[in-house]
């Protein structure tokens, strides 16, 4: 029982070697929580709610802090702090391991040993001196040295934001491990809505940013985006951009990559430099464009689309550029719009180092076709026997190294008797002696060719994925 459990452990070991590195988070960014805004009354709960969401997906897309002068010292003062009060920890136990020279060291050794333990204090000393000295003098150093710092958005267990923050802000900053905290307060007084919003910096150990507003419940996503640009400009260290896009009816708009809304989209924020956009609908033509906004700079911007005619249809390929066919007459490279005469026409297309593709189009063909091709690989005929093979081999090693382990287990319970058996009749002595070590050699034995067992299993596992993969893949 012993024995199978100590497999399952290595193999669980195994795995957290491989997956551990995946998942391990950036221990240097700095991180980012929102928190639900507070409210005095049971019907503002809702309401609340929404802001604190809309809060938390402008922060969402932010993936750096760019510091200041004041934050950085202070980090920098943070991290110097520690390790001063580490090296003074390591010049007690330097101090104590002294005091114990006078009663573990001969007289003879004493004194050069003492000298050693002596000149030891002396440079942890001056150490202590020279973190303390640059620890006063790191601020005055970095006033125009002001980087980014990697920042991570803090997704809570709910989806979107903390429930309310009990306690000082400090306390829940610290709880969650946070450095910077959205928080908030909401009341309703007669038919407005009296917002605040704040935006704790726990480096700083104060609010940076503040702002109020009062509100109606008609328009609040307008009158909130001054807060949210607000929250995005302080912590990103510039102005945002804004644009505002329209396309025709029910065409989905994505900007730099992200959906962002259908038909229109009205002062969306980006961050300065250059934006993508893109704007897609059934029965037209794509449109993609990239634009370059400056900091605090607001763009109109409107676009049409181009309908496909009833008839054509328009080939699109990744990657571009492949040849088409229409009825094995070569008609152009994509991507490309086709208007066949007949009433189904064959369409072919090619490029080299990647797969043929055949197909028909009719009259209830689509009228935009997206194809992926797909690559050669050379001697194709030839991986999977390669990968079976490899299969088979990794298969056979398992197989085989299993009865190892079994002999080695068979060898440690002999071993095992034998020694009760002697220590029972002799005592102990000699004999008994070289049976324990006998003993222990061969369950270490066991436990290498256990690791060996492991290792072999989990090759076999990825030989036969390899194998069965490869099998799908090229009998496409």
């Amino acid at each position: 029982m012993y024995r199978k459990s100590f497999r399952w452990v290595v193999l669980a070991v195994v795995l957290l070697l491989f997956i551990d590195p995946v998942f391990a988070s950036d221990e240097s960014a700095l991180k980012l929580g929102v928190c639900r805004f507070d409210y005095l009354g049971e019907r503002e709960e809702a309401l609340a709610s929404g802001i604190s969401s809309r809060f938390f997906e402008t922060v969402s897309g932010i993936r750096d802090h760019k510091t200041n002068p004041e934050e950085i010292a202070k980090i920098l003062s943070l991290e110097k702090e520690e390790l001063i009060i580490q090296n003074i920890i390591s010049l007690e136990k330097l101090y104590s391991e002294k005091d114990k020279l006078i009663f573990t060291v001969s007289e003879d050794n004493l004194s050069s040993e003492l000298e050693k333990k002596n000149a030891e204090i002396e440079r942890k000393k001056t150490d202590i001196e020279e973190l303390k000295q640059e620890n006063e003098t790191s601020g005055q150093n970095l006033i125009n040295e002001s980087g980014f710092i990697p920042l991570d958005i803090l997704k809570p267990d709910d989806g979107f934001v903390f429930t309310r923050i009990p306690g000082a802000i400090t306390e829940s900053a610290r709880e969650y491990g946070l450095d910077f905290i959205v928080y908030g307060f909401l009341e309703t007084i007669d038919d407005y809505e009296y917002l605040e919003a704040r935006l704790w910096n726990n480096i700083l150990g104060k609010d940076i940013y503040i702002w109020r507003t009062a509100l109606e419940t008609e328009n609040i996503n307008d009158l909130i985006r001054p807060g949210l640009k607000g929250i995005k400009t302080v912590l990103l260290g510039r102005n945002w951009a804004e644009i505002s896009l329209r396309g025709p009816e029910n065409t989905m708009i994505y900007i730099n990559g992200k959906f962002t809304g259908i038909g229109s989209v009205n002062r969306v924020m980006v961050e300065p430099g250059n934006v993508d956009i893109e704007l897609k609908k059934a029965g037209s033509e794509s449109k993609s464009v990239s634009i370059v906004l400056e900091n605090a700079e607001f763009t109109e911007l409107e676009y049409e689309l181009n309908e496909v005619d009833a008839g054509t249809v328009i080939i699109q390929t990744w990657p571009a550029g492949a040849d088409i066919y229409l009825d094995s007459v070569w008609t152009g490279h994509s991507p490309l719009r086709l208007e066949p005469q007949n009433e189904t026409s064959a369409v072919r297309i090619k490029m080299d180092g990647f797969e043929e593709r055949n197909f028909f189009i009719n009259g209830e063909t689509e009228r935009l076709i997206n194809m992926n091709l797909k690559p050669l690989s050379a001697g194709r005929e030839d991986l999977i026997p390669e990968s079976r093979k490899r299969f088979y081999s990794s298969m056979g090693s398992f197989i085989i190294s299993i009865p190892l382990t079994s002999l080695f287990s068979s060898m440690i319970d002999q071993s095992k008797s034998a020694y009760n058996r002697e220590m029972a009749l002799n005592g102990a002595g000699a004999e008994t002696d070289r049976l324990f070590k006998l003993n222990r050699a061969e369950y270490a034995l066991y436990l290498v060719s256990s690791g060996l067992n492991v290792i072999m299993l989990l090759d076999t596992i990825i030989q036969a994925v390899d194998y069965v993969s490869s099998v799908e893949y090229f009998s496409d």
